[in-house]
């Protein structure tokens, strides 16, 4: 049975103090009562003795009473602990109240005796404390008490009753107690209001997709979990009952339980600010997936206690996707930045291999002739790997080479020698009957250069760089009559760090930020890797140093499209004509001066004639005033204000039949292959005076047909 307003204080369900709560405060406020009850029994009685004229004659029958008093409320406590809501603790109470407050006012004369107050004291206690049945029972108790000192009085007592008195009495015990239940009913049906709006609001945290929890303070000044919704329990797969109870660390990993600690205990402090506060952690499920939180709390107020209310949204995916737009932001950008980059450069390649071949054209010295040949050499070299590198960020396809590594390696080996530190040591030892392979010998020359690049930047103080290319019969990528190809290249320099070595490969992902890392290297040695259709591994020790291995195929089987092809090695440029170029009248346009002069003293040295324009209006006004002089017109694509393109189309206006010869460093430009004009050549920068004289040739045969 559960009586009155002591039963509201447990709620059904769960409840945001936890488990045993609201039964710790019963046990503690009866226990107050009990001794409260004891303490007041012995100053009745110590007034009784001091003043009662009856109490002498009936000593031993009021020790007895207040003895039995006194023990009945000491059993008490034990059995409050164990039954705090118990029914028949709750009615033999106010019996022993309302007998030992009729037996006090009998002995201290009767009706007529001030301790007729304690009926009330009774019955409206009983009410406030346990409702409005235990009102009702207390006054019909305090009614035959009062009934029964009455009877006493007369017949033990042998005193005339003032009935007016006694009514005002009875009248007393009837309307004060009344108005008491009144009010009671007005409380008990706010306390009913407010506990179905707590369990309302309970049920809406228990029904809510959003992850909830309640904290507050313990006597420790640690914080605990009091309450967890069901998609808490979800969220960090735990049951309930294993989030509530512990501290709030348990939500974080260690590295962020110093987070929400100072986070759920600045909510409390700020109590009053009714502020909300935000703070971010991060919590490693069981299957090792570390999941980021997004946590804000507030302070509330719940049944005169302060607590914590914290919801939880997992941010992961979101900053997954986040973190992908902003790689694409990011490679866009790169995009972007390299493709200006390679216009820039090689138009700086321009200039380097058309001075260099006007030098060597003049040169007397055959010593001279060779070295201005190595840079033409370097050059071209260069510009391939710029094409690649655009390539590669724009996803395109290049046509492989057959190629012989220990050719090609032996130069960027020696290279990479040159830029080393003196205190890092470089050995390379290359098997030179490696059978060649399928690719490009610029992107191979590029992984090269950046993997020595890293492993010197691994390394602090003296080092090592040690790099073997072998033949490898036992690797999946051999055939049953050629190997496959094995570098292998090992530092000991400072090593990858465990936990890094999930992230070497991902793009902007590096360890040298502060040292102008860009996270692309390693990323861009993979991309080629897989291109030649090979595989790479690397091991790595902390504080031990770095082992990267790379096998790639033999040509025979580089080619994966099931088709049986023999590679032929493509000569590194297109031979020039052999018939004799005709002396024409070139209007030669770039805004560029340098490249402008270049290619200026290289159509001069094949034997033409050349008129120069900077910009495309230029070059437009000379042809209104020169036009039938003008044989062809060589120009640049990328120009401001005008670009080739646009000049050719106003050019096709006047001069249909005028040939055009278009000079870019973009020759996959959409706007060039979607051209509505297709009656133009184009010549990829760099330029050289041989593929320069066979472009010209062809377009020269072309007009005669």
């Amino acid at each position: 049975m559960h009586i009155g307003s002591e039963m509201s204080l447990k709620l059904p369900g769960k409840s945001w103090f936890g488990t045993g709560n609201n039964e710790a405060a019963m046990i503690r406020t009866q226990n107050q009562q009990v001794m409260v009850r004891i303490v007041l029994a012995l100053l009745g009685a110590s007034y009784l003795a001091a003043h009662a004229p009856h109490i002498i004659p009936h000593f031993q029958f009021v020790a007895v009473s207040l003895t039995l008093y006194i023990v009945f409320n000491l059993l008490c406590l034990p059995w409050i602990k164990k039954k705090p809501a118990h029914t028949l603790r709750l009615l033999l109470a106010p019996i022993f109240d309302v007998y030992l407050s009729a037996m006090a006012m009998w002995l201290d004369g009767g009706i007529v005796s001030p301790y007729y107050i304690i009926f009330l004291i009774i019955i409206v206690g009983n009410g406030v404390r346990f409702g409005n049945i235990m009102l009702l029972y207390s006054q019909t108790l305090s009614l035959l008490a009062l009934a029964g000192v009455g009877m006493v009085t007369v017949y033990s007592l042998q005193q005339p009753i003032d009935w007016l008195y006694l009514l005002a009495q009875v009248m007393g015990v009837i309307l004060v107690p009344g108005y008491a239940y009144l009010l009671g009913k007005k409380l008990e049906k706010a306390r009913h209001i407010r506990y179905r709006a707590e369990q309302e609001t309970v049920g809406l945290l228990d029904a809510s997709p959003i992850p909830a929890c309640t904290f507050e303070a313990g006597d420790n000044d640690k914080l605990y979990v009091r309450y967890a919704n069901p998609a808490m329990s979800k969220l960090f797969d735990k049951a309930d009952e294993d989030i509530e109870g512990g501290q709030v660390e348990q939500l974080a990993i260690a590295e962020d339980s110093a987070i929400i600690r100072d986070g759920c205990r600045k909510v409390l402090q700020c109590a009053n600010h009714n502020t909300a506060h935000r703070f971010d952690i991060r919590y490693r499920a069981h299957d090792g997936q570390l999941h980021s939180l997004m946590c804000q709390a507030n302070a509330i107020r719940w049944r005169g206690r302060l607590l914590g209310l914290c919801l939880i949204t997992d941010v992961t995916e979101n900053e997954r996707l986040h973190e992908q737009l902003e790689r694409a932001h990011r490679q866009d950008y790169m995009n972007s930045l390299l493709a200006g980059l390679t216009h820039d450069f090689r138009n700086v390649l321009t200039n380097i291999i058309g001075n260099a071949e006007v030098m060597q054209m003049d040169a007397k010295d055959k010593a001279l002739a060779d070295k201005l040949g190595l840079i033409i050499q370097a050059g071209e070299r260069s510009s391939e790997m710029i094409t690649h590198l655009m390539h590669m960020a724009r996803k395109k396809k290049t046509a492989r080479k057959l190629i012989q590594l220990q050719d090609t390696l032996h130069a960027t080996i020696n290279l990479a020698r040159l830029k080393l530190p003196e205190n890092i040591s470089l050995e390379c030892t290359i098997d030179d009957n490696i059978p060649p392979i399928l690719g490009l010998s610029a992107q191979i020359d590029q992984v090269m250069l950046n993997l020595v690049e890293n492993a010197a930047q691994a390394i602090s103080g003296s080092g090592k760089i040690k790099i073997t290319i072998a033949q490898d019969m036992q690797h999946s990528l051999a055939e049953a009559s050629l190997p496959a190809i094995r570098i292998t290249l090992e530092d000991n320099g400072c090593g990858i760090k465990q936990e890094d070595m999930q992230h070497i490969f991902d793009s902007f992902w590096t360890t040298r930020e502060k040292n102008g890392g860009s996270g692309l290297g390693l990323t861009m040695v993979k991309r080629i890797v897989g291109w030649h259709h090979g595989e790479i591994n690397i091991e790595s020790t902390a504080g031990k140093g770095t082992s990267v291995c790379i096998v790639l195929p033999p040509a025979s089987n580089a080619d994966k499209t099931g088709k049986k092809t023999t590679p032929k090695a493509e000569p590194a440029t297109p031979p020039a004509s052999q018939t004799a170029i005709q002396a024409w009248r070139v209007l030669l346009v770039d805004d560029e001066p340098d490249v402008l002069r270049v290619h200026q003293l290289m159509l001069e040295h094949i034997g033409l004639s050349v008129i120069c324009a900077n910009d495309g209006h230029t070059a437009l006004q000379i042809l209104d005033q020169q036009s039938e002089e003008i044989d062809l017109v060589m120009t640049d694509f990328h120009m401001p204000q005008m670009d080739g393109l646009e000049m050719t189309r106003r050019i096709r206006k006047t001069r249909p039949q005028l040939p055009v010869l278009m000079v870019t460093a973009f020759s996959e430009d959409e706007r060039l292959r979607d051209a509505s004009i297709t009656d133009f050549s184009i010549l990829e920068k760099p330029v050289n005076t041989e593929r320069m004289t066979a472009h010209i040739t062809t377009i020269q045969q072309a007009t005669k047909q």
